[in-house]
């Protein structure tokens, strides 16, 4: 039972921060979409910044599973690119608002770097394929974080274009995404 009802202020907590923010939320607000009472929601969590790092790990948790979900981690570059490209772009449309919520994290204080490690131990196999994709030059040879950007600010690109103006599919910005990281020293120069 005390499972179910701190499972229940997370989920609470993810929809009402992604659809108002931090800010803007309340405990009391959470409490009740929860199903909860705001005492309840204290005995599970001491504060409502413990509750948005808890909430933060649940997305990030989530996000991952979807990312991995009928990946096969010995695919070259290029096609396991493709598939966490396109399970990342159908997790942030199926689930809009974790996504929402995922995103104001990133530039908030409670940007965790546990969670971030927990996140970079279960992408190491992605880590690993980015690596050997530079060595065999069929990426442009940038630093690890620089084509995690990349890739980041690409898929934003897709869900926020996709969101406003369906006509311009994901398949556009995968494509210039690709272009952006294909560059290799010889092209750079001629820029």
């Amino acid at each position: 039972m005390k499972m179910d009802k701190a499972k229940q202020a997370i989920t609470a907590a993810i929809d009402l921060f992604g659809q108002q923010g931090f800010d803007n939320t309340s405990t009391q607000s959470i409490a009740k979409h929860a199903g909860i009472g705001n005492a309840t929601l204290f005995k599970y969590f001491e504060s409502k910044d413990v509750l948005i790092r808890e909430a933060y790990l649940a997305a990030k948790k989530d996000l991952i599973a979807c990312i991995k979900q009928g990946l096969d981690p010995t695919l070259s570059f290029e096609p396991m690119l493709r598939a966490i490209w396109l399970n990342f772009f159908s997790w942030c449309l199926e689930k809009p608002m974790m996504y929402s919520f995922v995103c104001q994290i990133a530039s908030s204080r409670f940007h965790d770097a546990q969670v971030e490690e927990l996140v970079d131990s279960e992408m190491l196999f992605f880590k690993m394929a980015i690596s050997s994709a530079k060595s065999n030059q069929q990426i442009a040879d940038l630093p690890l974080e620089v084509i995690q950007g990349t890739i980041m600010a690409f898929i934003n690109l897709a869900v926020q274009f996709h969101t406003e103006e369906p006509i311009v599919g994901e398949s556009v910005f995968y494509n210039l995404m690709l272009n952006s990281l294909e560059i290799n020293q010889t092209q750079k120069e001629h820029l």
